[in-house]
């Protein structure tokens, strides 16, 4: 096969060529011009088969046949010597072959089934291979002398051109994977210690998304998710492997076996609310936040059954049902999650409300220090003087004491005033509101009850209502007294 022989101008092929409608003599041209561009690039792995398929993405089957067998397997076997899975196949042609590689939407990986190509040309020299262990070699060619000794294959065809696979990818997306990097915190990275593989993963794949990292370079990528234990097992154990299923697969049969699954159940059964308050020293409602996200966290560690509002509705229903700020949410509970978490969170902030108001009336009416001077010795009721006997004062003097005395034990507010409501003007003088309302309401009672007005049959009705005392506290009031003093006279 003659090559860059056939006398047309490169040019015009630089944004490609349509095969279809194009002479094939310039289509043998065309690709003939191509091959030796490959190769004074010496573009291996994914970027060889980015410019193949991109170069003869326009090419047919009966295009394919037409360069001819010898053009066929000489492209077909460059490709494969350089990290690029074309399949050979028994009774299938090279052209069919050639056409699953053009129409891949990524590279495809190389099968362990399928044997490896040498890679002893030039093109190649910087990998080196072994021969197969049915056949071993025991001849030292020129090349192999001339080669890089510090590391060999041993681990089979799929391993071969892996050097040569990630190094492209990371030279072809270098940028993307720095900017991954930038989105990550060790709080979402999977450190495979009570952590949920799944989940990272999926917050791996949309910050892939969001930095523009293409899935073909996911395998490069995966370090970037990894912290602490996790990734420690990655490079020691997986990061030879090429393909990103088995490395998931590596990392979760490795942290999340059947011991972690049954430690997560176990923990799912204990947790409560109580539980969370006591280990955290939180009050209800932060307790009952961590209550939640150590749920979510838990939750995704079960069985796919159980991954469900449902079964997690449940669970929170029972967890909160023992704390006494959460039973009224929970002894009729909302018919949705949403609306059962709402309805604790508004519970638990009603019950705190109530603490604070209890307080305040204990501390309102019951004072703790209302009996304080009790037992100081004994002091006149009245004055509060050591040495002094309540004979020794008026009974205005006493019956004012008692009333403050009985203002005092029933809780009245100190800053109110000594006098405010106790009396009140009428037309009869001052009158002393509080006994007033006592004897009005003694009266009616008796009068309701016997149809006597203590004991006087015959007292009018008119009068039954005025039958009050005056007020003390105007006793030395002249005027007052004289009234009062008339009044009752002629009352009896």
């Amino acid at each position: 096969m003659a090559t860059g022989t056939f006398p047309i101008d490169t040019e015009k092929w630089e944004t490609g060529i349509d095969a279809t409608a194009t002479d094939i003599r310039e289509v043998k041209a065309f690709v003939d011009w191509r091959l030796s561009v490959y190769k004074e690039n010496r573009w291996k792995g994914f970027d060889l088969w980015e410019s193949f398929v991109d170069d003869f993405e326009s090419f047919t089957k009966g295009i394919l046949d037409g360069l001819g067998k010898d053009r066929l397997k000489t492209i077909r076997e460059y490709l494969r010597e350089n990290g690029v899975y074309v399949r050979k196949e028994a009774r299938k042609s090279i052209a069919e072959g050639l056409l699953g590689a053009i129409h891949e939407q990524t590279p495809s990986k190389w099968p362990a089934d399928d044997p490896a190509p040498s890679l002893s040309s030039p093109s190649t020299a910087s990998v080196q291979t072994v021969q197969p262990s049915n056949t071993p070699s025991t001849q030292t060619t020129p090349a192999q002398i001339n080669q890089p000794t510090t590391k060999t294959v041993h681990d089979g065809p799929a391993q071969i051109t892996q050097a040569i696979d990630q190094l492209a990818l990371q030279g072809s997306f270098g940028r993307e994977i720095a900017n991954l990097t930038k989105f990550y915190t060790d709080e979402v990275k999977y450190s495979g210690e009570q952590d949920n593989f799944d989940f990272k993963f999926e917050i791996f794949q949309n910050y892939c998304l969001r930095a523009g990292v293409p899935k073909q370079a996911y395998i490069i990528a995966v370090p970037t998710m990894l912290r602490g234990p996790a990734l420690k097992y990655y490079f020691t154990h997986l990061k030879d492997l090429n393909l990103l299923e088995n490395v998931c697969a590596g990392l979760k049969s490795y942290f999340e076996g059947d011991e972690y699954k049954r430690d997560i159940l176990s923990k799912w059964n204990a947790i409560t609310l109580k539980q969370v308050a006591t280990q955290e020293g939180l009050d209800t409602g932060q307790a009952f936040q961590k209550l939640i996200d150590e749920m979510w966290q838990l939750q995704r560690g079960l069985a796919k059954d159980l991954q469900n509002d449902t079964t997690f509705y449940n669970k929170l229903l029972t967890a909160c049902q023992d704390v006494s700020a959460c039973k009224p949410a929970c002894f009729r509970p909302a018919t949705t999650l949403a609306g059962l978490i709402s309805d604790i969170k508004s519970s638990i902030a009603t019950y705190g409300k109530q603490e604070i108001g209890q307080f305040y009336t204990d501390r309102r009416y019951h004072p703790s220090n209302r009996n304080k001077d009790s037992n100081k010795g004994k002091k006149c009721f009245v004055c509060g003087k050591s040495g002094c006997w309540s004979t020794n004062h008026t009974k205005d003097e006493k019956d004012r004491r008692i009333r403050q005395y009985i203002s005092d034990f029933e809780g009245g507010n100190e800053d109110d005033d000594d006098n405010q409501g106790d009396a009140f003007i009428t037309e009869f003088g001052p009158v002393n509101g509080r006994k007033a309302f006592d004897q009005l309401a003694n009266n009616a009672t008796l009068h309701a009850l016997t149809g006597s007005i203590e004991g006087k049959e015959s007292q009018e009705a008119s009068n039954f209502y005025f039958d009050v005392e005056p007020c003390s506290d105007y006793h030395d009031d002249p005027e007052a007294e004289a009234f009062w003093t008339e009044f009752a006279r002629e009352k009896g």
